[in-house]
């Protein structure tokens, strides 16, 4: 399992120079962090350790929801995290 996910952060980080992207090491510090909570999530069997990981997942996607710097993604980042704290709150 790891060094399937060691081959996929290789073949992302080679796209990510191709397009010359300058923050290549911080999405992939990200990408890292939200694969390692994705796991945490499919792999907890405690109701407290899944919510958890299901907001560090979602704070991880708020901020790769921004990481190009666009309008819409500015926008859809405050939505979604307005929608999520919304929603965290029911579930709690």
């Amino acid at each position: 399992m790891f060094v399937l996910v060691l081959l996929i952060l290789i073949g992302f980080a080679k796209v990510l120079d191709s397009k010359k992207i300058n923050n290549t090491n911080e999405l992939l510090v990200l990408v890292v962090i939200s694969a390692a909570l994705g796991l945490v999530i499919i792999s907890s069997t405690h109701l407290a350790i899944l919510l958890l990981a299901l907001e560090g997942f979602s704070l991880v996607l708020y901020i790769l929801t921004t990481f190009d710097r666009v309008q819409g993604g500015i926008t859809a980042a405050v939505k979604y995290f307005s929608f999520g704290t919304l929603g965290s709150i029911l579930l709690f």
